[in-house]
């Protein structure tokens, strides 16, 4: 249970299934997901210090005995919610815990986490109607612009968000790996392949993300400029982008994102930043 505290305290989570814990190992958990028979939930929420919380929330059901000093809160717990008790008591737990404060906020939690953010509302906002306007090639420019934009964006976020991420899963390999029980490139494939990743084309990586946009999108559009240049044309013209060729940004996309698997389990065979 230490290794699992540790563990936890670097940030990781961890989910246990526990039977008659002594008190010591109860009061390492952070939370508890309480079920009975049938898979009802009468508790979800913090255990707190000395299980303070849990006994708080049950000691408040009417015909739930207080708890004894010095006795187990986990063994408590058990008896106070077995069915026989329930059925003494003529209380239904679960629906205790429906009707508590508790449980609202967990749900309220649980949308509030579910909810994606509104990170497109500033891109947006900016060039809102801008696909509708298709009169001349600087529209069309400020479309490029537009996926450009989006895409930089999301890159530069998304790897900013895998950081931590990255920083935890390599003690975790340190770790795997001073116990010899598979390879560098076993790890490595074994990992979340970042999805950035197939953005990359040649030496400018955002090149075949733009590519295979602006291709899918107006690559087979036959609406005129004003000039009376079809938009497909001009784009095949200008950019080079051939809507016959699409596949071709397709693999070359999915290409990288092998390549720098490959690069990452090679570089954790290689780099050892681990001092004796």
């Amino acid at each position: 249970m230490r290794a699992i505290r540790n563990t936890v305290d670097i940030g990781r989570i961890v989910v246990c299934t526990i039977h008659q814990p002594s008190i010591e190992i109860f009061e390492s958990f952070d939370e508890l997901f309480l079920m009975k028979q049938g898979g009802e939930e009468i508790y979800v929420g913090p255990i707190g210090r000395q299980s303070c919380e849990l006994i708080r929330y049950f000691e408040a059901i009417q015909g739930v005995s207080k708890i004894k000093d010095g006795y187990n809160p986990s063994t408590w717990m058990l008896e106070v919610t077995s069915t026989t008790q329930e059925q003494r008591t003529c209380v239904d737990l679960s629906q205790i815990y429906k009707n508590s404060e508790l449980y609202r906020r967990n749900k309220n939690l649980i949308k509030e986490l579910s909810a994606p953010p509104e990170v497109a509302l500033l891109f947006g906002t900016m060039f809102w109607g801008i696909g509708k306007k298709r009169q001349n090639q600087q529209t069309l420019f400020n479309i490029m612009g537009a996926m450009y934009s989006a895409c930089m964006a999301m890159g530069v976020q998304n790897s900013s968000s895998v950081q931590p991420a990255i920083f935890v899963e390599r003690m975790v390999f340190y770790r795997e790996r001073a116990s010899h029980m598979y390879s560098a490139l076993s790890y490595a494939l074994g990992q979340r392949i970042p999805l950035w990743w197939r953005w990359y084309y040649w030496m400018c990586p955002v090149a075949w993300t733009l590519n295979g946009l602006l291709t899918s999108q107006f690559g087979d559009v036959n609406d005129k400029f004003n000039n009376g240049v079809s938009v497909s044309d001009f784009i095949e013209s200008y950019f080079g982008y051939q809507h016959d060729l699409l596949w071709v940004a397709a693999v070359a996309v999915f290409s990288f994102a092998i390549l720098f698997a490959f690069l990452f389990g090679l570089s954790l065979r290689l780099f050892n930043f681990q001092k004796r």
